[in-house]
């Protein structure tokens, strides 16, 4: 199976960003610090347990997890935990802009490192996000 790899470059502050994406990299362009817009659908069947529990877990609790001391948690600050759902709810505007995905925006600033969602998986989160973390 071949993976390809698409280089998108932006331009902030006169200066250029090369971020790595998927096979699945939507036309919209790839951010961070972008406030997704992302909207809840009437059908989402996004949960945390059938849905968020596994993302975090493969994601984000490699730093993002209050079982880590701080020499491992690769630069993430001690007061962003996503062990649990109330965590992760208290700071759902602060991941959409760092890691969600909608139509419009795609987000990469999080994980900083392998392995990453691919932009269908960001679009998830930024829906399950939208629908309130449910």
């Amino acid at each position: 199976m071949t993976t390809v790899i698409r280089v998108a470059w932006l331009v902030l502050g006169g200066v250029g960003f090369a971020a790595c994406s998927d096979a699945d990299t939507p036309s919209s362009p790839v951010t961070s610090g972008v406030a997704t817009g992302a909207v809840c659908p009437p059908s989402s069947s996004l949960t945390y347990e059938n849905w968020g529990l596994d993302f975090f877990g493969r994601y984000c609790l490699r730093c993002h997890s209050m079982a880590l001391g701080s020499g491992e948690r690769n630069g993430a600050p001690s007061g962003y935990n996503w062990d649990d759902l109330n965590s992760v709810r208290a700071h759902a505007s602060n991941i959409d802009l760092m890691a969600a995905a909608s139509e419009h925006v795609v987000n990469h600033e999080m994980p900083p490192g392998e392995p990453v969602p691919v932009t269908s998986e960001r679009r998830k989160l930024g829906e399950w996000l939208a629908c309130g973390a449910p």
